[in-house]
């Protein structure tokens, strides 16, 4: 998940004048909130997880000046990213709880009945009757429940946004998190160009493809997409394969269509065009194709096309970044580029930098990977919708500081409005890291 705070909002009401820090969640602007709001979400953090939450940004005594602000941005930013690297922390009650009320503040108008379209990799649509603020976990399992998939393989898919690229081609720009309303989002995404919801697998790890072997609904799902990447030349399929998967797509049999596409080359991988690269050597341009607990970087020389895999267990660290291009002194643009630290060879540790518009979307792909290997060393599974048990309510202060109480996923809210304690904790010196960890990083010993 990448946070960043990129910009801030001075706003005025009847109390005074405030100012909202404008948060992005993997690079779409999703709330605008107010220091006191995300101290309020920090001290329900900390009674629930302890140590494993950072130190907040302290309060200041007197109004801070423009560069007080941009100081308290810039600390807000990193306290954001760093918590977002803890998974526990991430799927909890309190956060998720959270941004979905803090980006259903920025939608002025009162909830309402809407017809939701969705389409499969078919591009067959589906419409689903939903609430505007419908959060995407409710969404998710109204449209599955709509096709007939079977309760527990729900969480096997997810709701992503996508557009049409400069080659007409569908571009995912990123998953739908659980502490969206997609409604909203989507919404939000076509302010500035045309967006759809699509429905797509969610995992990378393929030995999780088999439990859906037995839900005719999951076989067709898996199989539109198949399909879809098929035609689009991003499955390659060897000389022996044409022929039998021609046949078995006209027959119908889906099923052991999967089962023999899935043995060839890029099924299972998510694909990047026009990446920048330095490696293995500087301002090379590549595609990306990234699946099978690795990222293969794919360019052309003079004579041929070269292939570089890089294995996810070798990745010790990475991080998303924005560099700004500029024209007259104006900025004109942000690049984003992904840094990755990459065990090369033995004691050698490499950086590895990615230019591209996607840089956030492979970003999530590589945490995907990562929690998804530690979930099998684990001995579990992708989750179910049996698993969304609530521990306790939460609370959300909205703008105007009152109390909006949130009891499920599933009830509506009630608020009041309550004072704020004036004594609030002053953290020590912001000091953490805030890149993100692969927790099956190998050693040199595995090598």
């Amino acid at each position: 998940m990448h946070f960043s705070i990129p910009d801030t909002e001075d706003c005025s009401n009847e109390s005074g004048t405030y100012t909202l820090f404008k948060v992005s969640i993997n690079g779409a602007h999703h709330c605008s909130v107010r220091y006191s709001q995300l101290h309020n979400l920090n001290e329900q953090l900390k009674n629930e997880f302890g140590e494993l939450i950072p130190d907040f940004p302290p309060k200041k005594l007197f109004s801070l000046n423009s560069k007080g602000v941009e100081e308290r941005r810039n600390q807000l930013e990193k306290y954001l990213q760093i918590i977002s690297q803890n998974q526990i922390v991430m799927n909890s009650d309190c956060l998720v709880d959270f941004f979905t009320n803090a980006q259903q503040e920025m939608f002025p108008e009162n909830e309402f009945d809407v017809d939701l379209v969705v389409y499969l990799m078919n591009y067959q649509k589906v419409v689903v009757n939903i609430k505007s603020h419908d959060q995407t976990e409710n969404v998710l399992e109204k449209i599955m429940d709509e096709l007939g998939l079977e309760k527990n393989n729900v969480y096997y898919f997810g709701i992503y946004l996508v557009k049409k690229d400069e080659v007409d081609s569908i571009k995912i720009v990123r998953k739908i998190q659980d502490f969206e309303s997609p409604y909203i989002s989507l919404q939000n995404a076509n302010k500035s160009e045309k967006h759809r919801l699509i429905i797509r697998k969610s995992y990378f790890e393929l030995s999780f493809e088999a439990e859906l072997y037995f839900d005719k609904v999951a076989i067709d799902l898996l199989y539109y997409q198949a399909v879809d990447e098929l035609e689009k030349g991003q499955i390659i399929p060897d000389n022996e394969s044409i022929r039998s998967l021609e046949q078995l797509k006209n027959r119908d049999l889906k099923l052991e269509f999967i089962k023999l596409i899935a043995s060839q080359k890029f099924y299972g991988f998510m694909h990047f065009r026009s990446c920048i690269v330095n490696y293995p050597e500087a301002n090379i341009k590549a595609n990306l194709k990234i699946g099978k607990r690795s990222i293969i970087i794919l360019y052309d020389t003079k004579n041929t096309e070269e292939e570089i895999v890089l294995k996810i267990t070798r990745i010790k660290c990475w991080k998303v970044s924005g560099m700004n291009t500029y024209e007259s002194g104006n900025q004109v643009a942000t690049q984003l580029e992904l840094s990755i630290e990459y065990l090369s060879a033995k004691n050698k540790l490499t950086i590895i930098n990615i230019q591209t518009d996607q840089a956030i979307l492979i970003s999530t792909s590589v945490q995907t990977m990562v929690d998804e290997i530690l979930l099998k060393k684990d001995g579990k599974k992708i989750k179910r919708p049996s698993d969304r048990q609530r521990a306790k309510a939460t609370q959300f202060l909205t703008r105007n500081k009152s109390l909006v109480k949130s009891g499920s996923a599933n009830q509506n809210t009630d608020s009041e409005t309550t004072s704020l304690e004036s004594n609030l904790n002053l953290p020590a010196d912001y000091s953490k890291n805030d890149l993100f960890e692969n927790e099956d990083f190998i050693t040199n010993d595995d090598l």
